[in-house]
């Protein structure tokens, strides 16, 4: 496969949100409409992530509400990964 020798990561995010929720932040934002923005395919990108952090091959993962406002989000997920920045690389 693509990633067969690829590190396994220190710990992957998933941000659950709804596609109702993302669509509005999309709407709030003021951009122009992308490939991916369109409620039926947010609902089934949301799906297969939430399948792919159930495998046991993606390593450890933190689930996030990220309904919640920014700074909640931004505050839980540091409270995550900080203190993976002050370990020290594993040795090769």
């Amino acid at each position: 496969t693509l990633n067969c020798r690829a590190r396994r990561p220190d710990v992957s995010v998933l941000l659950r949100v709804s596609p109702k929720t993302a669509a509005q932040r999309r709407a709030q934002r003021g951009s122009k409409p992308e490939l991916f923005d369109h409620t039926d395919r947010q609902q089934r990108v949301a799906e297969a992530y939430e399948h792919v952090v159930t495998r046991s091959d993606v390593g450890p993962t933190v689930v996030s509400d990220a309904e919640q406002e920014f700074d909640a989000v931004s505050e839980e997920l540091w409270s995550h990964v900080s203190g993976l920045l002050t370990r020290r690389p594993e040795e090769p």
